[in-house]
């Protein structure tokens, strides 16, 4: 999983409207990944979720993840 996670981040920190691309890794349970994402826009964000590399990485997904994908959207509210 890290590897494969690893591998999304030069391709998307290039994409236009990515602020922020950042991968981490639980302290106490290595098995848990999380990205912090910031975009430019919703529309910027939604053209990355079309992406061929993160299409590949969503189908390899059921096979690498113990569990589904736990997408979360905040905004910036200061």
């Amino acid at each position: 999983v890290k590897q494969e996670a690893l591998a999304l981040i030069p391709t998307t920190r290039a994409e236009e409207g990515c602020i922020d691309y950042v991968l981490h890794q639980h302290t106490e349970n290595s098995a848990l990944f999380c990205f912090y994402e910031n975009w430019r826009s919703k529309t910027d964000l939604d053209a990355h979720l079309q992406k061929p590399h993160l299409q590949a990485f969503a189908q390899k997904a059921p096979d690498l993840l113990a569990e589904p994908l736990d997408v979360q959207i905040l905004k910036i509210v200061e």
